[in-house]
């Protein structure tokens, strides 16, 4: 796929991800994390809460990474199939 259909892909990716970051079940599981989170961070020094949040942001980096390229590839084979039954 050339660069300028992988832009729209990546568009519609962005517009996917940010409906689905505004759902409700999202909105519960972030809150929950959140309180998790600082009740954990309370139990420990300053510098491991830095060393948790580096921690954090790589596996939320990567994540975030899996999910897109999961989602282009998806889109990817879905139009593949359509272009075969047609």
């Amino acid at each position: 796929m050339d660069t300028e259909q992988e832009s729209v892909i990546l568009k519609l990716y962005e517009q996917t991800e940010n409906e689905m970051s505004n759902s409700k079940d999202y909105a519960e599981l972030l809150h929950k994390y959140n309180i998790l989170k600082e009740k954990f961070y309370k139990g420990i020094l300053p510098r491991e809460q830095e060393e948790l949040t580096e921690i954090l942001q790589y596996k939320t980096d990567m994540e975030s990474t899996a999910m897109r390229d999961y989602f282009v590839e998806g889109f990817k084979v879905a139009t593949r199939l359509m272009a075969e039954a047609i």
